[in-house]
């Protein structure tokens, strides 16, 4: 910021939200981020609420970066705005970032915002973070036929629902949905969910599914729902159609990268499975299915070696993990080393089913090993071999055994691998996996399955659920009523058919069915639970309290009934009987510690901190859920900014439940708060023995080793980890800052050099024009052109480029955002910007032309006002300036800069007295300008 002249420059130093907001180029939001960094990093007069209102504008034209930043700024100058931290939460569900926002809205619910008002928000932060109960436990209290967004909220509760397999409560809210009073695309694609899973894909769901996202190209859900009713019908061409657009619209959900990448795997691309895939592990790279998923990738195309390195990573963080285990012994087999095969295998071999190569293998390993009674045993126990298994056996047996020719082996396994498993857990796993893929074969699958083992309670739920899925009532009616009759005293077939009764909307029928049930078991809590969840969705809550109390007299530690009964009271508005229900439970089973668990929440629920740390210090070291008792009050400590309490919680979780890598995370975030640097190092290296490809742990690792200034450790760290999995953006970009903190120009250059080739992202860009500016601005303006060629849609880093030469006064500053002019010529911060670079070269009138341009374009920001105000006074136009500068100085709230000018245009429209009464408020402030304004001052002083 100028003595004379206020335009609007860019400070990467000051600006602490900027990193986030240039992750990702792009054009609209960047034309507002350049302002943003003004205000945040150069101004701290401008309030909180100028912050909000800016936000509000950039949220309008859906430029939810620059709005992030403005609504951070609000937030950090005004703390308690509960409405700040709202549209905050807002901003953070637009990018999926369900937990950021949860976060926002709970702080926004503490400083007084109705809770009603928050209901959209609150649910679709917990729908993108997958916590399907949070979501259905916050809105049962609510009255969501009176929210706003009334469709929108069912919608999200029937989609939770489906999730944790409770389809009836899923249709009931479906229904409630499509029947809105306040239709919109919610109610529609309720509609079209209703359409798929009543009458099983059905053309009415397509077309209803097609019709919306026609109408509603930009509804990411439609998108996600017609990917599903493709790939159901086997059109995987047109599944990935809309999954890609789902994920171009909401790039940040991950889930959708997973179905895409199991998509591309049935569809044969592996290269695009792979990608997809890769944007899943790149933020989780220990989630098991996307590693499951690449694994299975890599074995498509034979590639072993990646195979065994997949699997056995997921073994590492998850011991017991069959289909990791199996697919590791297959990868084994392949790469010929047969004990490494062989100790997989025997771990999972029972499960496998017969017909699958896995078994072939085993036989040939225990051949191989020397372990020929139990090959025999092997071979003997696969049932329905023909005489062609019998001649391959016996081949594999003698003669490959004993000469090691296993590529003719694995020919003879592959073939043999199709004979059909005939148990009923096996056929009753398979019926429903083809089913879940709309494999109509399923079904054969299934009644095998029953036919063999009619009391499989598994195979008929199945069969159940499919004909109610269909509509086929009776079918599902005879099978539930077939168990009913052959154990009329088990709950089994009286849930099955209350369930059916219930899914036809029978409600009635569905509660009488319990009651037949619990005539015969009065005391079955599983029949009770049952029919209190019919009476809740009936919305008869008096009856479900009743039910839920006579459930806790029979069982008053069933976790389920208090929990329910607790949230029940809760909407009701007293808890004081739930409370002692859960304070009975807990003094009957003290040494239950999943229910202390439990009641240590329902205690922070309720306010009643201590209590609930006490009841989680209770939790006994050889508990199993001991460690996240300790991670939990070592949360709570943190969150209350005790971090020093914190530590040893953290610890003794650690070193208790050492496969949670949460609370390694915490460990070393908090050593490291501490400046306990040496023990978070020593940490940090047995963290990475278990996580060996975690990027934040190397990341960390390695800035935590710069940071105390072991440059050597660090560098040898670095190096290791590029040689395991080659080179990568983040730890080049940690050598890069840690060698431009260090002065050290030449290696900094090189360490951004292969930060850029690695992810060419506008943040290290700028960082590195920085650099080069700062030492060879000849190279830095090189590096620019090359990379407006490169990137001729990246108007980010020009802007840096051109803000960095305005500050300076650099005459380059007029050629760079002359550029930006040309891209986008009604842009007033690049229009403002110019004016004040002809200014600094003496161009007052040229300066004035682009000024007025900015003033017109958007006159409520007081530095573009100021900018064509003062450009006015130098031109000579002192009327028209004094009044353009009373508005930039009133809306800026006496901002130094803007008040020295505006006090010259007084005291040239000879106003002496009101310039001097500016200028003396001036006296005791700090600014850049200060020196002139008391020039001014002494001088309109003296000629008073």
């Amino acid at each position: 910021m100028r003595n004379i002249l206020a335009p609007i420059t860019l400070s990467i130093v000051k600006t602490p939200y900027l990193c986030k907001a240039i992750r990702k180029r792009s054009i609209t939001p960047a034309l507002f981020i350049i302002f943003s960094v003004l205000i945040s990093g150069c101004d701290s007069s401008i309030s909180g609420e100028e912050h909000l209102n800016k936000a509000k504008n950039l949220i309008d034209t859906k430029e939810y970066n620059a709005a992030e930043i403005e609504l951070k700024n609000a937030v950090q100058k005004t703390p308690a705005s509960a409405e700040a931290r709202k549209i905050l939460a807002e901003v953070y569900n637009k990018r999926q970032d369900g937990k950021s926002a949860e976060k926002e809205l709970h702080h926004a619910e503490k400083l007084g915002y109705p809770k009603q008002d928050l209901a959209t928000e609150f649910v679709l932060s917990y729908y993108y973070q997958h916590k399907y109960e949070n979501l259905l436990s916050f809105t049962r209290p609510l009255n969501v036929n009176q929210l706003k967004n009334q469709p929108l909220v069912h919608f999200y509760k029937g989609l939770a629902n489906l999730f944790l397999l409770r389809d009836i409560d899923a249709f009931i809210e479906f229904e409630q949905a499509a029947d809105s009073p306040k239709q919109n695309k919610y109610s529609d694609l309720s509609t079209a969910y209703l359409a798929t899973y009543k009458e099983k894909l059905s053309d009415k769901a397509v077309t209803l599914t097609s019709n919306l996202v026609e109408n509603h190209p930009d509804f990411a859900e439609g998108h996600i729902l017609l990917a599903k009713l493709y790939k159901a019908k086997g059109d995987f061409d047109s599944a990935l159609k809309n999954l890609e657009k789902a994920i171009q619209l909401e790039p940040n959900r991950l889930a959708q990268h997973v179905d895409a990448s199991e998509l591309y795997l049935l569809n044969k691309q592996l290269d695009k499975a792979e990608k997809s895939i890769d944007v899943v592990l790149s933020f989780a790279p220990n989630h098991t299915k996307s590693q499951l998923i690449m694994a299975n990738i890599k074995a498509h195309s034979k590639q072993w070696d990646e195979v065994k390195k997949i699997t056995d990573n997921i073994l590492l963080h998850k011991r017991i993990e069959p289909q990791a285990t199996l697919l590791s012994g297959i990868a084994s087999f392949h790469l010929r080393s047969w004990e490494s095969s062989y100790r997989s295998l025997s771990s999972v071999i029972s499960k496998v089913p017969q017909s699958h190569i896995a078994r072939r293998m085993y036989a040939f390993l225990q051949y191989e090993l020397g372990y020929t009674n139990e090959a025999v045993s092997t071979i003997t126990s696969i049932d329905n071999l023909n005489n062609t298994d019998g001649n391959i056996i016996n081949l594999l047996g003698s003669r490959l055994a004993v000469s090691g020719m296993t590529g003719e082996a694995l020919a003879i396994f592959e073939k043999a691998a199709t004979l059909e498993d005939e148990t009923t857990t096996s056929l009753t796993a398979l019926g429903l996996l083809k089913l879940q893929q709309n494999n109509q074969e399923g079904l054969t699958d299934l009644r095998q399955a029953l036919k063999s083992d009619p009391n499989s309670f598994a195979a008929r739920s199945a069969l159940v659920k499919f004909y109610v899925s269909e509509k086929q009532f009776d079918q599902a009616q005879r099978l539930s009523n077939e168990l009913i009759t052959s154990e009329p005293n088990l709950p089994n077939g009286y849930m099955l058919l209350s369930a059916t009764y219930a899914q036809e909307g029978k409600v009635n029928k569905a509660i009488a069915t319990l009651d037949a049930g619990s005539s015969n078991n009065p005391n079955n809590t599983a029949l009770l639970m049952a029919k209190a969840r019919l009476h809740f969705v009936s919305n008869e809550i008096q009856s479900t309290k009743t039910i839920l109390e006579k459930i806790l007299q029979i069982e008053p530690t069933n976790p389920a009934a208090l929990r329910t009964y607790y949230r029940l009271s809760k909407t009701l508005g007293s808890t004081t009987k739930a409370l002692s229900y859960f304070k009975e439970a807990v003094e009957q089973n003290d040494a239950d510690d999943s229910l202390n668990l439990v009641y240590s929440l329902v205690l922070i629920d309720q306010k009643m901190v201590d209590e609930a740390i006490n009841k989680l210090k209770e939790i006994d070291k050889q508990s199993l859920i001991y460690g996240q008792a300790q991670l939990g009050l070592g949360n709570i400590e943190y969150d209350t900014g005790n971090k020093g309490k914190a530590l040893p919680y953290y610890q003794r979780s650690l070193a208790h439940s050492p496969q949670d890598i949460g609370a390694h995370k915490a460990t070393v975030r908090t050593l490291i708060e501490l400046k306990e640097f040496d023990t978070a190092l020593t940490q940090l290296e047995s963290s990475l023995e278990r996580f060996p490809k975690s990027m934040w742990m190397k990341t960390t690792y390695a800035s935590t080793l710069f940071q105390t200034g072991r440059e050597g450790q660090a560098l040898k760290a670095i190096a290791k980890y590029n040689q395991q999995q080659g080179f990568t953006h983040q730890l080049a970009l940690i050598q890069a800052k840690f060698y431009a903190s260090s002065q050290n120009y030449d290696k900094a250059k090189e360490q951004f050099e292969i930060a850029l080739k690695l992810d060419s992202s506008s943040h290290t860009a700028v960082l590195y024009y920085d650099l080069l500016a700062k030492n060879d601005l000849l190279e830095a303006n090189r590096f620019l052109k090359q990379w407006q060629r490169n990137y001729p849609k990246d108007e980010f880093v020009t802007a840096y480029a051109g803000s960095l030469a305005l500050k300076n006064r650099n005459s380059s500053a007029v050629n760079h955002f002359e550029q930006l002019i040309q891209k986008s010529p009604d842009n007033p911060i690049y229009l403002n910007n110019l004016a004040s670079a002809h200014r600094y070269q003496g161009n007052f009138s040229k300066g004035l032309e682009y000024a007025q341009k900015a003033y017109k374009s958007n006159q409520n920001i007081p530095e573009i006002a100021d900018t064509y105000g003062y450009l006015l006074l130098l031109n000579g136009n002192t009327t028209s300036a004094v009044d353009v500068l009373q508005n930039a100085y009133s809306s800026s709230q006496g901002k130094p800069t803007i008040a020295l000018h505006y006090a010259r245009s007084l005291a040239q429209n000879q106003q002496t007295n009101e310039a001097i009464n500016i200028l003396q408020t001036l006296s005791s402030k700090d600014f850049i300008g200060k020196k002139n304004a008391l020039a001014l001052l002494s001088e309109l002083q003296k000629n008073q």
